[in-house]
Formats: C-alpha cells, sequence, structure tokens
C-alpha cells in the first residue's frame, strides 16, 4: 500500500467534522456554549437543536475536567 493510499484510506475513516465542511463551503455555521451544565445530556440537546458545534467554556464556567472529558467523548459520537 503506498502512502498516498494509505493517506486516503484515514480520511475516509475519520470522523466528519461538520462545522470545517460548512466553514469551507462558504456556508453560515451555528455553535453552542457550555458554562455551567455539567451533564452529557447537553451535547445531544445541542445536536438535536441543529447546531453544527459545541463550545466548552472552562474559563467563564464552573465545568470539571471530567465533565468535560466526557462531553467531548459524547459530542465525538454524536457527530
Amino acid at each position: 500500500m503506498t502512502d498516498s493510499m494509505a493517506l486516503e484510506k484515514a480520511r475516509a475513516s475519520a470522523i466528519p467534522n461538520k462545522l470545517k465542511d460548512k466553514l469551507t463551503a462558504g456556508e453560515l455555521a451555528h455553535s453552542f456554549s457550555i458554562k455551567f451544565v455539567n451533564n452529557i445530556e447537553i451535547v445531544h440537546y445541542a445536536a438535536v437543536a441543529g447546531y453544527d458545534a459545541i463550545l466548552i467554556d472552562l474559563e467563564h464556567g464552573t465545568l470539571s475536567l471530567d465533565g468535560t472529558s466526557a462531553m467531548c467523548i459524547s459530542a465525538l459520537q454524536v457527530g
């Protein structure tokens, strides 16, 4: 397998990035900011509501690193 074939295979198996795709296409993208809710369900609510990305604010909120980690994993699963 050549390097270019391996690269194409890796790109095909990567998790799609809706935010990057929309911005590359010149479209408007919506982001949901999370500051105080330390629960992974909020990520699912944002996805169902149609948001393209979430912003987890650790500077101005009260989120823990454990909760943030769980939200990030949940966001990868939701897409």
